[in-house]
């Protein structure tokens, strides 16, 4: 009787999400400096944070897969199991993805509140829902994106004043300017093709254990 098996689970899930990690970024779909700058990082953190999350979510549904899923799919092969559950975290992301980056945005990102006499960022814990939403910007105005070239990029969530804001006032990232995998296909068929490769990945290397 096969049995969870969690050190083969985390090896696998992290194995998995390198894999699919080093495929995205070949194809210009950085989502560790996606992650990163929506939680307000600059400099090597965007990556530091933003890869520390993503493993993170990698992990968890590799242990998802492991405990609750591989034991139903147990008579098909590995790869195969592994590819069909991968449909399940690429149609959550489909509808949950928003959600997801505005949660990293308000546990990590930095708060900061623009002085208009000084034009310095100042560090503030204590500053309103309203007022975390606005990303600092040595700007007179902080809600006002800054036009000129003085504004850094990486002031801004996602690398750009430009970005387009939603609902809340939050903007969100743009896409990265390595070439776009979008002019081939739609964006949804590469999130698919990534979470199978994932899947795959996953399925092929996790072990269960089985009991005397």
């Amino acid at each position: 009787m096969h049995r969870f098996n969690f050190k083969s689970a985390l090896l696998a899930s992290i194995v998995a999400t390198i894999v699919m990690t080093v495929w995205m970024i070949i194809f210009g779909m950085d989502v560790m400096r996606l992650i990163g700058q929506v939680a307000g990082m600059s400099g090597a953190m965007v990556y530091i944070l933003g890869g520390l999350i993503h493993l993170g979510v990698g992990i968890f549904w590799g242990l998802i897969y492991a405990w609750l899923f591989e034991p139903w799919m147990k008579k098909l092969p590995g790869f195969l199991s592994g590819a069909i559950f991968s449909l399940l975290p690429f149609i959550l992301g489909i509808f949950f993805l928003g959600t997801f980056l505005h949660v990293v945005h308000d546990i990590f990102a930095v708060k900061q509140v623009v002085s208009e006499s000084t034009h310095e960022v100042a560090m503030n814990e204590e500053v309103n829902e309203a007022e975390m939403m606005t990303v600092g910007c040595p700007c007179p105005k902080p809600p006002k994106p800054c036009p000129g070239p003085d504004c850094p990029k990486d002031r801004a969530i996602g690398g750009g004043y430009g970005a387009p804001a939603d609902s809340r006032g939050v903007q969100m990232p743009e896409r990265s300017s390595a070439p776009a995998p979008s002019q081939g296909m739609p964006m949804w068929l590469w999130s698919l093709i990534n979470h199978l490769i994932y899947g795959v990945v996953l399925g092929l290397i996790y072990r269960p254990r089985k009991s005397e």
